[in-house]
């Protein structure tokens, strides 16, 4: 998993003092500047610990060495980068393996002193260290580096990222600890054009090198593993002016320049980076042509954003508030990791992260469109500001915006999220899977992933990890989810009330939960040898062709021509797909699945009984008859409140089945079978693979 340059923070610096007459003048004034800087919360940023500075007097080999393992396991626990100093003597002349002394003698045996490679190499092998970086400033120090293959041969197998700076070469001297003050200096001053962090790598080392001329300054970089670079900086640079782009760009162009330009440092600026590509040149590697091509388009998608936020502070910048960034995120239909973290998204990284997930056919910001029409949505405008509309309109997304303005300026005022339910069956006659969208009028805000019921046990647990699922994203926003559709295939549609399924940690049922209007999911996913547009024909023209109050006519069906499926479809070749509403006051005695599918196919809203044993037609159909303009709502309000409301036989007790079809329904629908023949065509530039 990879980690963020917000990485918990440790730090040990060790300053072995010698005996006289080898006794090290400037030890301790070099040993606690660095410790000084390195805790600093502006610059090193590590925790100051109890034991984050050990000057001793030849300290002696267990008590550095338990200090050292001390240190790296409170990091291991805290999932932190660990940086290791160590200052004084180093042995390791002729080619002997290298001794950090810790005995106060530099002419001491070896045994006295510190084998440091090894327990740098034990160090790398914790479990949960985020990275590790080492300091060496004693002569000789480059042969502290551990052993290449004891280290990949360790239990973590050399995954684990590292950074070693190490103050001369194996067989060098090095002298008055010129690399810990240089080091100091520069991590209090600061580098220009070396962006917000510095590593231990480059520009640094060259800064270092050129300040101390009698020493070869040695850097390491581990072998790579799952641990990004970013987490691996030694302090923040005080002299980097601000980007040009958020939290959410930096990470995404920190990734994508390392894979285009591997070892360079990523400018600042997205004019230098636009030059660096354009000026490199042509290289015959096709992934690695392809990841600079990438780095350009992310560049120039940036720079459009940056447009699009001078636009968005100009216009509403005075009243803008996290709250409706938030609000407008989620009408723009945001992913859950961006929308519903800890805090709010900040308006610079959800412009950012529109203008990098694009998700036109052909590259188009649709989805930064979108964000533009939510944002003049939560303020109360119902066009696009004109400079908006011409910015989109250049950009080739227009038309996408006012789209989404209107859709959601369609919704009624107080009006809030509507989750739709589909239960599929694949063609077999039990429930196989089941899917669910987040609407705002015909705003689509998220989609489940798709799960598979056989997999996750009863319908009822899957109802429940979607009610989860849809609640958790509405409630960071203020809103209640009331308002659920619940669309059904014909024979779990036929066989149970939907609304009747439990749900919840009290066990509830889903219609008292919420308001249940339950549709026929044959307008997603046809029966059989039914072609969609048909279906979705017959639902137009069953809009169009209501008189009254209610979205559509009913029309109730003669019990004779319900006496078999030749017989009901006898009588539907007569009549017009989506005349009417199909009204059964009886149910068939035979073969009522059959003809209740092709009573939907002819036309999607049917009314029936659920029940059979003391069941009056007649009593049933002035019933359905009274309160026919106020369906579905008074059904709701009737399978919630029972006889408390005088609802007679539409109460839950008669068990009403009514499959519903409205506009919102035939909108939702049309919506998702255009989605449906768009899929091929979309070309996602997907930034996941620098996230």
């Amino acid at each position: 998993m990879r980690r963020s340059a917000k990485s918990a923070r440790h730090v040990l610096v060790v300053a072995a003092q010698a005996k006289k007459p080898t006794e090290l003048p400037g030890l301790k004034a070099a040993a606690h500047g660095l410790h000084d800087v390195l805790t600093d919360p502006e610059r090193g940023g590590c925790t100051e610990r109890e034991e984050s500075l050990l000057y001793e007097l030849a300290p002696g080999v267990t008590r550095v060495r338990d200090a050292v393992v001390r240190a790296g396991k409170a990091a291991a626990a805290d999932r932190a980068v660990l940086v290791l100093a160590f200052l004084g003597h180093g042995s390791g002349e002729d080619g002997q393996p290298y001794r950090y002394v810790v005995s106060g003698d530099p002419d001491d045996p070896a045994l006295d002193n510190l084998d440091l490679p090894s327990l740098v190499g034990d160090i790398l092998d914790l479990s949960g260290l985020a990275g590790l970086i080492v300091v060496v400033d004693t002569c000789h120090a480059a042969g502290a580096r551990p052993d290449t293959n004891a280290v990949l041969n360790g239990r973590q197998g050399g995954t684990l990222q590292r950074q070693g700076l190490f103050a001369c070469a194996s067989h060098e001297t090095a002298w008055d600890f010129s690399l810990t003050r240089a080091l100091t200096e520069v991590l209090r001053e600061g580098l220009p054009k070396a962006g917000p962090f510095l590593y231990p790598g480059q520009p640094l080392r060259s800064v270092l090198q050129h300040r101390i001329t009698d020493q070869t300054i040695v850097h390491e970089g581990g072998a790579g593993g799952l641990v990004a670079d970013e987490v691996l900086w030694l302090a923040r640079n005080p002299r980097s002016r601000p980007a040009d782009f958020g939290e959410y760009a930096t990470r995404a162009l920190d990734r994508a320049y390392r894979g285009a330009f591997p070892g360079r440092n990523r400018p600042d600026s997205l004019t230098e980076i636009l030059d660096q590509v354009r000026a490199e040149p042509p290289v015959e590697e096709l992934g690695r042509w392809s990841r600079q091509r990438q780095l350009k388009e992310m560049a120039e998608a940036l720079k459009k954003s940056q447009q699009v936020l001078n636009l968005v502070t100009q216009e509403i910048g005075d009243t803008l508030t996290e709250e409706n960034v938030q609000a407008a995120a989620v009408l723009a239909g945001f992913p859950g990791e961006m929308v519903w973290p800890v805090s709010s998204p900040r308006l610079r990284d959800a412009v950012e992260y529109a203008a990098l997930e694009r998700h036109g056919p052909s590259g188009e910001f649709v989805l930064l469109a979108r964000f533009l029409a939510a944002l003049a949505h939560v303020h109360g405008r119902t066009a696009l500001p004109p400079a908006w509309g011409e910015w989109l309109h250049g950009c080739g997304v227009r038309e996408t915006a006012n789209t989404w303005v209107n859709r959601l300026g369609a919704c009624d005022p107080g009006q809030q999220a509507r989750l739709v339910v589909t239960l599929f069956d694949d063609g077999g006659e039990q429930v196989s899977r089941i899917e669910a969208w987040l609407l705002y009028g015909r705003a689509v805000l998220d989609r489940s992933e798709p799960q598979e019921i056989h997999a996750r046990g009863p319908l009822s647990n899957a109802l429940q990890e979607i009610l989860r699922w849809a609640k958790g994203r509405v409630l960071r926003i203020g809103w209640i989810l009331r308002e659920v559709d619940l669309a059904v295939p014909t024979l779990p549609l036929l066989d149970q009330a939907p609304e009747h399924q439990t749900v919840g940690t009290r066990g509830g049922r889903l219609g008292i939960e919420h308001t249940v209007t339950v549709r026929w999911a044959g307008l997603l996913e046809p029966p059989c040898g039914v072609d969609l547009s048909d279906l979705l024909h017959a639902g137009l023209s069953l809009l169009d062709s209501h008189t009254g109050a209610s979205p559509c006519d009913l029309q109730w069906l003669k019990q004779d021509v319900l006496e078999s499926p030749d017989t009901l479809r006898e009588e539907l070749a007569w009549v017009s797909a989506g005349k009417a509403a199909w009204g059964i006051s009886e149910r068939p005695a035979s073969r009522w699945e059959e003809m209740a599918e092709a009573l939907l196919v002819h036309s999607p809203a049917l009314v029936w009984p659920r029940g059979i044993e003391d069941h009056d037609p007649q009593a049933f159909r002035s019933a359905v008859k009274e309160h026919w303009t106020n369906l579905p709502a008074r059904l709701a309000e009737a399978y919630q409140h029972g006889p408390t409301r005088g609802c007679g036989p539409l109460d839950r007790r008669a068990h009403t089945g009514v499959a519903w079809h409205d506009k919102s329904w035939q909108e939702f629908c049309t919506d998702q079978a255009a989605r449906i023949v768009a899929a091929p065509q979309d070309e996602t530039i997907d930034t996941r693979e620098y996230l």
